[in-house]
């Protein structure tokens, strides 16, 4: 019980002060460009001819397989701190993959086995609602959904240094050099991205709670 309320409250706690920092330096427009507007610019001056940039309901995020930055439309036309921030970090993403990082080619290609494990974990669980009267059947299904946990941890631990590295080995080095913020304004930008980053580490560290936790069942 004491890890279910230790992962619950990290969970919840890191996404709301996520949202805040990004709230926070959304309110005022004070730069001199939007988002879809840096990404765009971004994408001439590094020569990445062959990405675009869309703007969408979709989270942010950028599609390897279509070479597309998408921007949520909640930020991609405002100039804030907050929409040139989330766009440099995408366009991050974008330079990654221009660059051939290993590591951001590897997660790629197992990216799409996530849909299946997440469809496996919820299957698993109602599963086991439904069967947990039958012994071998719910250890079967317990089974399946620790090795779902498992998978997940893994796929988060292989996101954190992508993710990182998107934020503070490529965007923050661009904005300071490129004199595209001040000094006020960058270390804005590092809250932002740094709030970002900790969402990965949280939901690193939920995935190992739950993990102990299905872990601890089966061994009942």
């Amino acid at each position: 019980m004491i890890y279910l309320i230790a992962a619950l409250v990290l969970a919840f706690g890191s996404s709301a002060w996520v949202k805040w920092q990004l709230n926070r330096f959304n309110q005022k427009d004070s730069m001199s460009g939007n988002g879809r507007e840096l990404a765009e610019h971004l994408i001439r001056r590094f020569q990445l001819s062959e990405v675009k940039v869309e703007v969408g309901q979709l989270p942010d995020h950028y599609d390897p397989v279509r070479k597309c930055i998408v921007l949520n439309e909640a930020w991609a036309e405002r100039s804030t701190l907050t929409s040139a921030t989330i766009a440099a970090h995408e366009f991050g993403h974008a330079m990654q993959d221009h660059l051939g990082d290993t590591t951001f080619k590897r997660h790629c290609s197992v990216m799409k086995w996530t849909y299946w494990i997440r469809h496996l974990s919820q299957v698993a669980a109602i599963g086991l609602l439904g069967f947990a009267w039958i012994p071998f059947v719910a250890k079967g299904l317990m089974f399946a959904l620790l090795a779902a946990a498992l998978v997940n941890l893994a796929l988060q631990l292989l996101i954190l240094p992508i993710e990182w590295d998107a934020s503070f080995g490529k965007a923050l080095p661009i904005l300071a050099q490129g004199e595209y913020f001040n000094p006020q304004e960058l270390k804005g930008a590092r809250k932002v991205l740094t709030a970002a980053a900790l969402t990965y580490i949280a939901n690193a560290v939920v995935d190992i709670f739950n993990f102990r936790l299905l872990l601890n069942w089966l061994r009942r």
